[in-house]
C-alpha cells in the first residue's frame, strides 16, 4: 500500500475513528498498523481533539444559529449518504441517494468522523464553539451591551414631528453621555432612495449650543426592525431631544428642519 494517504478515504478515517474511540477488532487493529503513516498519526490526533471539543459540547451545550444548524445537518446527510451508496453495489449506476440523517444504528466512530469535517465548518464560519470574540460587533449587540452596562441611559421613544409620516413609525433612541454612544432603533421607517434624500440626525443640546449637533447622515435600506449608531460631530453635554429630518444627499451643515418627521424628546429631570 501506498505510504502516502491524501486524502484519507472514508474507510480509512472511520478506522482512524475507531482507534481513536477503541473500539477497533482484532482484523480492524492489523489493517491500521498496516496503513499507519505521518498522515494517519496527524488524523488520528485531530480527532482526539474533535472527540474531547464534542465531549465539552454535550456537557455544556451551547445555543447553535438555526442558519448554522441547517448547514451542519445537511453536510452529515450528504456525508452518510455518501458512505452507504456506491454505483458497484447497485449494477454500476449509481442510484439517487436518500439523505436521510443516520440512526442509532450507526457506527460512533461515523460521527467522530464526519464531526472532524464539520468541526472545519465550524472553524471557517468563526469558531463557533470557543474562542468567540469577547466583543459584539453588530449594531443590535453594540445597543444591548450599552443598555445594559451605561449608568447613565437616555431612553426615549420616537413620536411624530412636525411632518410626521403617513404611517407610525415605532422605535427609540438610546445614549450614554459617559461613553459617548448611543443607536437609533426604528421599526417600519420608510426606506428611503440616497440618491434622492437621506435622514439625518440632530442631537438638540442648548447646553452646548443654540444650534443641534449632527448626529449623521444614515439611509434605510428595507422595512421592519433596524438599530443605526449615532455619530455625533461634536461632543453632547446635555440633550434635551433628538429629532430625524430629510436632507438631500449628503446632509446639510445646519437644517431648516422643514421635513421633520421624527421626534424623541428627553423628559425633564426637575422637579
Amino acid at each position: 500500500m501506498s505510504d502516502t494517504l491524501n486524502p484519507l478515504n472514508p474507510d480509512q478515517l472511520e478506522l482512524i475513528a475507531g482507534h481513536v474511540l477503541d473500539d477497533l477488532s482484532d482484523t480492524e487493529k492489523q489493517q491500521i498498523g498496516e496503513i499507519w503513516n505521518d498522515a494517519v498519526e496527524a488524523e488520528s490526533d485531530s480527532l482526539h481533539l474533535t472527540a474531547a471539543s464534542i465531549q465539552m459540547i454535550f456537557d455544556n451545550p451551547p445555543e447553535m444559529p438555526d442558519d448554522l444548524r441547517r448547514i451542519i445537518l445537511t453536510d452529515a446527510q450528504a456525508f452518510f449518504a455518501e458512505q452507504r451508496v456506491s454505483p458497484a453495489e447497485h449494477g454500476g449506476e449509481t442510484p439517487a441517494a436518500t439523505l436521510a440523517l443516520p440512526t442509532p444504528k450507526v457506527l460512533r466512530r461515523e460521527w467522530v468522523a464526519w464531526l472532524a469535517a464539520a468541526a472545519a465548518i465550524l472553524l471557517a464560519v468563526g469558531s463557533w464553539i470557543g474562542n468567540r470574540p469577547s466583543q459584539v460587533t453588530d449594531a443590535v449587540g453594540l445597543r444591548r451591551a450599552l443598555v445594559a452596562e451605561a449608568s447613565d441611559l437616555i431612553e426615549v421613544a420616537w413620536s411624530p414631528g412636525k411632518t410626521p409620516f403617513p404611517r407610525p413609525v415605532q422605535g427609540d433612541v438610546v445614549w450614554s453621555n459617559e461613553a459617548q454612544e448611543g443607536y437609533m432603533r426604528f421599526v417600519d421607517m420608510p426606506v428611503n432612495d440616497p440618491t434622492q434624500r437621506q435622514y439625518q440626525l440632530w442631537i438638540i443640546d442648548p447646553a452646548r449650543d443654540d444650534e443641534p449637533i449632527d448626529g449623521g447622515v444614515f439611509d434605510i435600506s428595507s422595512t421592519g426592525e433596524l438599530v443605526i449608531p449615532i455619530h455625533a460631530k461634536l461632543k453632547v453635554l446635555q440633550p434635551v431631544a433628538f429629532a430625524i429630518t430629510i436632507e438631500k444627499p449628503g446632509g446639510v451643515v445646519v437644517s431648516t428642519q422643514d421635513d421633520l418627521p421624527l421626534l424623541a424628546a428627553v423628559p425633564s429631570t426637575e422637579a
